[in-house]
Formats: structure tokens, C-alpha cells, sequence
């Protein structure tokens, strides 16, 4: 029931429709928090070093699971479409893909392909010699990888966006490299001759933290990894390559 405004404001308060002390409490409590929140500086991001080190976690924390389970296996085949194996190479990409800087006349999110296309192009420019020869295998090796992409995803009944094209060749590449038990030195290759792909701070070009990656990558040699024979569905295939918006 509604009340006129010519009422007495004592009638109205003792049927309980105006509180004035109720009502200037809250108000100065909300007052209150707004000032303590203008008041208190706004939450830091983590500092690059400290991200470093969360991403060095998560990969020596799937680097353990992975060789508890090859050990579990007696040697027998890691398909990399295990999920135990995916959280593996979803953590290496994270590595590679922090402090990258934005690739140039895109409006993409920088990610592993970008890293690998710079790779293709610094490499053909490249010399002889052995180094200049085993810098090129994980180069060739993104030739290959975009193959095989080509190939799982054509037998797909569903258009799939170039973005995910990208994502699925970097992950086919990083199983490459755990097949020839290589993807330690070719994650060494992207920091030796891409250090300018990245901004200060990237945990590829810090001498430190990049060692302590290259050393957890290092016992993956010792296990056999297979390659998938075909992608997921297109349903699931954003979630997974872990890409942006999805689980």
C-alpha cells in the first residue's frame, strides 16, 4: 500500500515505510567502503619473475606426471592426444608464448605459430655448417607439422577458423619434437635465434629461468611419445589446443 506525501513523516515511519536512522546507516556505511576502496592502491600484477617461475612450475609439474607415467608404462607409446600429454604441451606453449611480442600487420594474438613462421624465415636466410644444420631441423619441422595439419583437419565436416589452423600446426610441432626426443633443443634453437621476437622479461631470453626450462625438458628423451592420427571433432578442438575462452 502506497502512502500520499502529504502524510506525517512520524505515521509513515511507525508503519515502518521511512527509517531515517536505518536508512543514513547504510548509506554511511556504503560511503565508507567506496572511500577505503578509493583509498587503497589497486591490486599488482605478477611481476614477470614471478611468472616465470609459475610457468617453470606448471611444466616440471607435467614433466613429472608424464615420465610417472611412461615409467608406469615400461616404455610403451605416450599418444600426444592423452590428456596428460596435452596439459604437457599446453605448458611448453605457455613458456614459449610468454613476453612475445605481437606479430607485425596482425590483429591475432601472438602465439606458438608465430614464433615458428619467424623461425622459417630467419632459418632460410641461415649458413652451413652443423649448427646451421641441426638450427634447420625444427624449422623443416614446421613444414611438417603444417602438413599433417592440413591433412586431420580436412577430415573434419566443419569449417575451422585460421587461428585454430595456427594453434593445431604449433601442436603437432611440439609433438614432433617429443617423437625425435629433440624438443629441448628446439626450444633452445627459438632463444638462440629469436631473441628479438620477445619483450624484456620473456622467459626465453632470461638466462636463468630458460636454463631451468631446457633442464625440465631434458628427461623427456628418455620416453616415446606417438603422434595423433587425427584431430578431435571441431566441438572440442579449441579446448583442446587451450586456446583463449575455452577450459
Amino acid at each position: 500500500k502506497l502512502f500520499p506525501l502529504s502524510q506525517p513523516r512520524e505515521k509513515i515511519s511507525k508503519i515502518g515505510m521511512w527509517r531515517p536512522s536505518l536508512l543514513e546507516t547504510d548509506l554511511g556505511r556504503a560511503l565508507d567502503h567506496i572511500e577505503r576502496q578509493e583509498r587503497s592502491p589497486p591490486p599488482r600484477p605478477p611481476s614477470c619473475a614471478a611468472m616465470r617461475q609459475q610457468l617453470c612450475a606448471k611444466v616440471g609439474g607435467a614433466v613429472n606426471s608424464v615420465l610417472a607415467k611412461g615409467l608406469d608404462m615400461n616404455g610403451a607409446v605416450l599418444c600426444c592426444d592423452e590428456p596428460i600429454v596435452r596439459d604437457l604441451c599446453v605448458a611448453v606453449a605457455s613458456s614459449i608464448e610468454f613476453q612475445m611480442l605481437p606479430p607485425l600487420f596482425s590483429l591475432s594474438q601472438p602465439g606458438v605459430w608465430h614464433v615458428l613462421w619467424q623461425l622459417q624465415q630467419v632459418l632460410r636466410r641461415g649458413g652451413s655448417g652443423d649448427d646451421a644444420k641441426r638450427q634447420h631441423l625444427p624449422a623443416e619441422a614446421v613444414a611438417l607439422a603444417r602438413g599433417l595439419c592440413q591433412k586431420h583437419l580436412s577430415l573434419i565436416d566443419a569449417p575451422v577458423s585460421s587461428s585454430v589452423h595456427d594453434a593445431y600446426t604449433a601442436r603437432l610441432w611440439v609433438c614432433l619434437g617429443l617423437q625425435r626426443r629433440v624438443l629441448r633443443e628446439w626450444v633452445e634453437t627459438i632463444t638462440l635465434v629469436l631473441p628479438q621476437a620477445y619483450a624484456e622479461g620473456a622467459l626465453l631470453t632470461t638466462a636463468d629461468d630458460c636454463g631451468v626450462l631446457l633442464d625440465l625438458l631434458a628427461p623427456l628423451a628418455h620416453l616415446t611419445f606417438g603422434l595423433p592420427e587425427r584431430a578431435p571433432q571441431a566441438d572440442h578442438l579449441a579446448t583442446y589446443l587451450a586456446l583463449a575462452g575455452t577450459a
